[in-house]
């Protein structure tokens, strides 16, 4: 941003934010969707536009890039501008070759989603045998960056059984929870870095499927808490007794409910704002 009244975002406060999770312990930063360029720009633009992507390149080598897949606003300036501009970033383009970051102990295969349409855009064989090819290569947790339309990455989800987590780069919403994908999960920072997407992987070299247990038991209260609301209404309007055995029966299955499992192979997520006043 490059406005007085910023309210969220700022490579300067991404660069800080950045800098404490590597404090905390082993961490890999991910950037996906169109970084150096938003969308096209006019001809009057495009000496600011030419020295922002400039300074988010420098600054993104400052900070460390583990992985990057562009977005389509990306390739703008052409294929020359952007190669040059992702060179300076010093980050590996996993769209073009996925690769595995080791993270303390964990093995963490990435791989990146380019801007695609139609059919390409949907077919899960490839990107599924990418994944394995990861598995095969020691990676115990499977992570796609999709610079992809939401509705195009859910479907493409489905057949993609060995990605655990799904990054969302194109029109990502400011989410504070992952979502189901397929058989893993979808992740939305948000974009233009106003936030910073947090995952902290627990016990995750070990095998198996990785599982969000805290997102798991918040999605099942609130769709009971739904079903109840719903139930609740119909009986005030309909006096119908059947429905007080209902309702009984939905409350008793809220009641029941565990807490999250705080064991086993699993992810918490959150999302990071980072608002005027965070450390610069």
């Amino acid at each position: 941003g490059c406005t007085v009244d910023l309210l969220l975002g700022g490579i300067d406060r991404l660069a800080a934010a950045v800098a404490a999770e590597r404090a905390a312990g082993p961490t890999a930063l991910l950037v996906v969707g169109s970084t150096f360029f938003e969308k096209a720009f006019p001809e009057h633009r495009a000496g600011q536009e030419q020295a922002k992507a400039d300074l988010i390149a420098r600054s993104l080598r400052k900070i460390g890039v583990a992985a990057f897949a562009p977005g389509p606003g990306d390739q703008v300036a052409g294929p020359e501008r952007f190669e040059a501009l992702r060179e300076a970033a010093g980050a590996p383009d996993v769209t073009a070759q996925a690769r595995i970051i080791q993270v303390g102990e964990v093995k963490v295969g990435v791989l990146g989603l380019a801007p695609a349409e139609g059919d390409a855009a949907l077919d899960p064989a490839p990107v599924q045998a990418r994944a394995e090819r990861l598995r095969g290569d020691g990676a115990q947790v499977v992570v796609a960056l999709a610079a992809r339309p939401r509705r195009t990455v859910r479907r493409l989800a489905r057949g993609v059984p060995e990605v655990d987590l799904w990054l969302l780069g194109e029109h990502p919403a400011e989410t504070s929870a992952a979502s189901p994908a397929g058989e893993g999960y979808l992740v939305e920072a948000g974009d233009r870095g106003r936030n910073l997407g947090r995952i902290v992987l627990h016990d995750a070299a070990r095998p198996g499927k990785l599982r969000d247990p805290a997102g798991d038991a918040e999605r099942a209260r609130r769709m009971l808490d739904g079903q109840i609301k719903m139930k609740a209404r119909m009986l005030a309007l309909t006096k119908d007794p059947s429905l007080e055995q209902q309702l009984a029966e939905l409350r008793a299955r809220q009641a029941a409910l565990a807490a999250p499992a705080a064991e086993g192979k699993r992810f918490e997520y959150s999302l990071l704002p980072l608002p005027k006043a965070h450390p610069q």
